[in-house]
């Protein structure tokens, strides 16, 4: 193919929008277990846009990184590539507003969920004291679309994790011969209700308590979470015996890691959440 005349050119608004119509176009089909033909949707791009197979590929790459900081799903094989380009940016932004079925996402279990699957967990992300600061067209737009308080509000989001790590742990435990101590796992945040600090009780082999707190997303492992006071607070007393389980990937193959106190160790902590109020008596901590 010869080379386009917009090479090395800005995308336009409209070559822009076709772009992300056909991305989210990929990604439903992805979700219904329609195996992917991106040939063919890059042919159909090619007759309505002038512009390379590279570039669109590279382009396809870009809504994904934008999706990524949207703690959004992006397609296997379009690994995010950051180049925030204002009018790609807008044009994500323009879907999401019409279709907000890709951004309401309440699966009652994972697409990848089996029962007789095995939660493993891996190591944790590295903290990154350095990172280069989003351009604020994009601040903006994830802030429109917060994915922590997208995710901190999604019950049924939150529920099916909760879900999935209380079967797991009864799994292991079984697994190991404990059947005495898979029997007293705990569904704490279902049974005794939010505001422990902790969603599931569980035990290791040795029958040592231990307490789970389950945070979901269906994201990616860097989308970050809110964490209440009580929750931090009860991580600093329970100490050892305390963990953060982060589900993410949660729609398409639940993946896992785990964090230990001292919490600080692996997170960066701020404040964003004020209780106001009309008089100046302390109340509780706000869970």
């Amino acid at each position: 193919m010869a080379e386009s005349d917009n090479y090395g050119k800005d995308w336009t608004d409209d070559e822009c929008r076709l772009l992300v119509a056909d991305y989210f176009a990929m990604l439903e089909e992805d979700w219904r277990g329609v195996s992917l033909n991106k040939t063919e949707h890059r042919i159909r791009l090619l007759a309505q846009i002038d512009r390379t197979k590279g570039s669109i590929e590279f382009k396809h790459q870009n809504v994904s990184a934008v999706l990524e900081v949207l703690g959004l799903e992006w397609i296997p094989g379009y690994r995010p590539a950051d180049n925030f380009q204002n009018s790609l940016v807008a044009a994500v932004e323009h879907f999401l507003q019409g279709n907000k079925e890709f951004i309401s996402i309440e699966p009652a279990a994972p697409l990848g969920f089996s029962e007789s699957a095995r939660l493993f967990i891996e190591a944790p992300p590295l903290l990154m004291p350095t990172k280069k600061k989003l351009p604020d067209f994009v601040e903006r737009l994830v802030q429109r679309f917060d994915p922590v308080e997208r995710d901190f509000r999604n019950r049924t989001l939150g529920e099916a994790g909760e879900k999935l790590v209380f079967e797991a742990e009864v799994g292991d435990l079984v697994t190991a011969g404990r059947m005495d101590l898979a029997k007293r796992v705990s569904w704490a945040s279902k049974e005794l209700g939010d505001g422990l600090g902790y969603d599931i009780a569980s035990f290791d082999t040795g029958g040592r308590e231990k307490f789970i707190e389950v945070k979901t997303t269906v994201g990616s492992n860097r989308t970050p979470f809110f964490m209440t006071r009580n929750e931090k607070s009860f991580a600093e007393e329970a100490d050892d015996r305390y963990s953060i389980r982060r589900l993410y990937d949660f729609r398409r193959q639940p993946k896992a890691f785990e964090l230990s106190p001292p919490l600080e160790n692996h997170l960066f902590f701020r404040t964003e959440v004020f209780r106001a109020s009309f008089d100046n008596i302390s109340v509780g901590a706000a869970s």
